[in-house]
């Protein structure tokens, strides 16, 4: 009877003690934010800022200095390729500016021939290169006419695009059909989307808050447009150049050894456990992992004194989202 009696004392003890001990791990645990590893969609861009447009439009010019007579359109009116918009009656080209001269030179040459002269003196009558609708207006009649200056604009199919300015040190990374985010303040309270239509063949110089910039000229289409985006506005494109499948952590979480070596602490059974890894690219809300992690590994975000084998107390768990 003594010897049960002293087996059921000692196994009270044993149980007490591992309680104890239980007890006393748990409150020495380090306390941790997890990050739960999966596979999220990254993106590489390139961001630039350009003007809206619509997708067809053409400026009208005067071929002949002169004074504008028979206004025939007014902004809004619908127009067919050929139709009479207005006459410019010659005028004596002194009354003009030498680039007008120079340009009214181009196009008719500096020939003083009968024939030549007569033409000059010929009313001018300005047809509709385009057929679509009117959708600016730069002047009215008794107004002198300047083949250096646009009459109209004439604007054709139903559409807007987004011409934007790319760095020549970006261009490389551009092609057509990829995706582009688009914003702007004035219709901030809204995103669209589009793709890349056209890749200028040459670069242009533009002069930037830093200087002057080599870029290229890129279009976009701009897919489904609301009322709230118009011609002329001002606007930003992010341009995705490349998308991937990677696990991403956060930078905090990625430790280093002397020697250069990387590493992560897991959290396994409810203790850390040292992974070396290999890291990749950087993004905004983190780095990838390359090497070294599985789907489902939970990644302590922040190790900070943390050591091999060390008794965890999770507090938080997140889930990357994409970058």
């Amino acid at each position: 009877m003594k010897k049960y009696v002293g087996l059921l004392s000692v196994t009270a003890m044993l149980i007490l003690a591992f309680s104890l001990w239980g007890n006393a791990m748990q409150a020495s645990a380090a306390e941790v934010k997890t990050v739960m590893v999966q596979p999220v969609m990254t993106q590489e861009t390139v961001s630039c800022s350009g003007l809206v447009e619509r997708v067809s439009s053409k400026k009208v010019y005067p071929a002949a200095m002169g004074v504008i007579t028979d206004l025939r359109v007014k902004v809004g009116d619908t127009v067919n390729i050929g139709d009479e918009l207005l006459t410019v009656e010659p005028l004596n080209a002194e009354l003009f500016s030498q680039d007008a001269m120079e340009v009214y030179a181009s196009l008719y040459g500096d020939s003083e021939s009968e024939e030549t002269s007569n033409k000059k003196d010929e009313p001018k009558i300005i047809t509709a290169p385009m057929a679509g609708k009117i959708t600016s207006l730069f002047v009215s009649e008794d107004e002198y006419a300047d083949p250096t200056k646009a009459l109209m604009v004439i604007s054709g199919e139903r559409g807007l695009q987004l011409r934007l300015n790319v760095s020549e040190t970006k261009i490389a990374d551009i092609e057509t059909g990829q995706k582009v985010e688009i914003t702007g303040n004035g219709f901030k309270n809204n995103t669209y989307y589009g793709k890349v239509k056209s890749i200028g063949s040459e670069a242009k110089q533009v002069v930037t808050t830093s200087g002057q910039e080599n870029v290229v000229e890129v279009v976009v289409t701009i897919q489904e447009p609301g009322e709230d985006i118009k011609p002329g506005y001002s606007a930003k494109g992010k341009i995705v150049t490349s998308e991937s499948q990677e696990f991403l952590v956060p930078y905090e979480a990625i430790q280093a050894e002397e020697n250069g070596t990387e590493y992560v602490f897991l959290q396994k059974n409810g203790r850390a456990k040292k992974q070396y890894v290999t890291t990749g690219k950087e993004y905004e809300d983190g780095i990838a992992v390359t090497k070294g992690l599985s789907s489902g590994d939970l990644v302590l975000s922040n190790p900070l004194d943390i050591y091999e084998g060390q008794h965890l107390k999770e507090t938080e768990r997140i889930v990357m989202e994409n970058a």
